[in-house]
């Protein structure tokens, strides 16, 4: 009987090796797949940034993600359990250390969700494929064929936001390389690329990365109450939306002169980083010798 006990046990343990390796074999294909189509989502829906020449840039849009806090313990809902006390793998406890009322404000921000890739619609395959093909041709400096795709799109399918956001950095990229330093010229790239954005906002009131560009122009034409006004609807679209609050930051900081603001930003932007730089850090030291100097 024990040698009968044994072969099944080898047996099973076989089969159930066989069919683990069949579902990883079947599942790879399936996950490459879908990690394409979000990628292709996310161009669509929002598109890649640089520096339009407009005082900040901008790290790949692509990379924006909500991050969704984690429960630090299996014990909540249990009232008599510390809220800093968890258990690892083994059951042993493991005390945290408490959140700091800062620290607990960037966790609610980056809880909150993501109204714009909440409401945006799903882009047809054909959309998807054209998408990649401006953008392609961007990349490359063929404005004119990736301005003519661009277009198509906002043609074809009027209710995407997003080719709406690259006409306007074309616009934006190709006045910065032509180094035409006339001011009328300059004022007339602006206007266009304000068209752009807010049409990439009437198609989807929560594209918050047009918001975040239409700030950036407005902010260039001298119109820092629209700035702000669309710095603070970026926000309210993702609360999370690190850039958001630099820019609005810098627009309080040396714009409007409003430092107490500002540092507000600063400090949201940088607990929103998982690493900080140095040029963030230094910034909001700079200011607060500067609020402190001025209530003496």
């Amino acid at each position: 009987m024990k040698f009968y006990s044994q072969l099944l046990t080898l047996l099973t343990r076989n089969l159930l090796l066989k069919s683990m390796f069949a579902v990883k074999s079947a599942i790879g294909p399936a996950l490459k797949l879908v990690v394409f189509l979000v990628a292709a989502l996310i161009g669509l829906s929002g598109c890649a940034s640089f520096d339009f020449g407009l005082g900040e840039a901008e790290q790949p849009e692509e990379a924006q993600v909500a991050q969704e806090p984690k429960p630090k313990s299996d014990t909540v809902g249990d009232e008599s359990a510390p809220s800093n006390v968890s258990t690892d793998q083994t059951g042993t406890e493991i005390t945290e250390p408490k959140l700091t009322p800062e620290q607990m404000r960037i966790a609610e921000l980056k809880a909150k969700p993501n109204l714009y890739f909440a409401g945006s619609p799903i882009p047809p395959e054909p959309a998807t494929s054209l998408f990649q093909q401006g953008i392609a041709a961007k990349k490359q400096q063929d404005f004119e064929k990736a301005k003519s795709v661009f277009v198509q799109l906002t043609r074809d399918y009027p209710q995407l936001s997003g080719p709406y956001v690259q006409l306007g950095d074309l616009v934006l990229q190709q006045h910065e390389l032509t180094g035409n330093t006339e001011e009328q010229a300059f004022q007339k790239t602006l206007t266009d690329a304000e068209n752009f954005y807010q049409a990439a906002i009437n198609a989807n009131q929560h594209n918050y990365f047009a918001h975040n560009r239409l700030a950036k122009v407005y902010r260039e034409k001298g119109q820092f109450d629209l700035a702000e006004r669309h710095y603070k609807q970026a926000i309210n679209s993702w609360p999370a939306f690190d850039k958001a609050y630099l820019n609005l930051g810098i627009l309080y900081d040396l714009y409007l002169g409003k430092k107490a603001l500002a540092m507000r930003q600063y400090e949201t932007y940088q607990g929103l980083q998982l690493n900080p730089g140095r040029k963030i850090n230094g910034w909001i030291a700079d200011l607060k010798r500067q609020i402190a100097r001025a209530n003496q």
